[in-house]
């Protein structure tokens, strides 16, 4: 996860955000990528398999190191180690870096045989002073970036790319359509009843997408909680990303179609190289 502040979309007010309205009582949407934002952004998104399978068929036809850039709390990250191979994963976030060492702390030893280093790291200008095999970059997450921190980016994944490895790139699969939304309903588990109301809304320009979270939960007590969650992202077309990704020595070489995730539509692996 990166810090960035985008303007938000122009278009108008969604049904879940006028029910977080009501719910919370105006209070205005905590960052997404709070601590407590990405705490609940990692229960409802834990046990989302998608881009994994894809992921580890083509994994396994590179060698080498494994970085995974933004890994958050380790969804694809900790997967990949049974690959065999060294896996790295850095975030900006030192809240998913924490989640992500802990859930690597606690697997069985037999999986902890190969090594993970977890570090806290900007994508847009890390330097981790070696080179990978193969460097992935999941969950469309390329769009935390506009295109002067996408520029960086690249720049920074062809310095740590080694002699015929590949950079993976996850995109959604269809173009966002401006002023599109989409909602779901996702369980939690827990003691409690829980739920997360899940939004997207596609700006007017179709540049930005604001994502919503509105989590309702029963206490033991039976009073409602509720709290609300938002981040505002880019939204970039392949033909750009292609581009940009050009200009910094990579080209593409491959496409790859895979399922919705979490938080996100179907989506399509892009692979590079230099």
């Amino acid at each position: 996860m990166v810090d960035t502040s985008p303007p938000k979309p122009t278009a108008s007010d969604s049904g879940p955000r006028c029910l977080a309205t009501i719910l919370t009582e105006g209070r205005e949407p905590a960052d997404l990528y709070s601590v407590e934002g990405s705490r609940l952004y990692e229960r409802f998104a834990e046990f989302d398999d998608s881009e994994q399978r894809e992921l580890l068929r083509r994994l396994s036809r590179t060698d080498g190191d494994i970085l995974e850039l933004a890994a958050g709390g380790g969804r694809l990250t900790l997967p990949f180690l049974s690959l065999g191979r060294p896996v790295f994963g850095i975030d900006l976030s030192p809240e998913m870096v924490r989640i992500l060492r802990d859930r690597y702390d606690h697997l069985p030893a037999s999986r902890r045989r190969v090594s993970l280093t977890a570090e806290i790291a900007d994508m847009r200008c890390f330097d981790l002073q070696r080179r990978f095999g193969a460097i992935v970059l999941a969950t469309t997450s390329v769009f935390l970036l506009d295109a002067g921190g996408r520029q960086q980016l690249f720049a920074s994944v062809k310095a740590h790319l080694a002699s015929g490895g590949v950079f993976l790139l996850t995109v959604y699969a269809a173009p966002l359509r401006p002023g599109a939304t989409s909602t779901r309903v996702i369980p939690l588990a827990g003691q409690h009843p829980e739920v997360v109301l899940l939004s997207d809304l596609v700006g007017d320009d179709g540049r930005t997408r604001e994502i919503s979270a509105l989590h309702v939960a029963r206490s033991e007590e039976g009073a409602l909680d509720v709290s609300s969650y938002s981040s505002v992202v880019f939204v970039a077309s392949e033909d750009e990303l292609d581009a940009e990704l050009a200009a910094a020595g990579l080209t593409r070489v491959e496409s790859i179609e895979v399922g919705g995730s979490a938080d996100a539509g179907a989506l399509r692996i892009l692979g590079y190289s230099a």
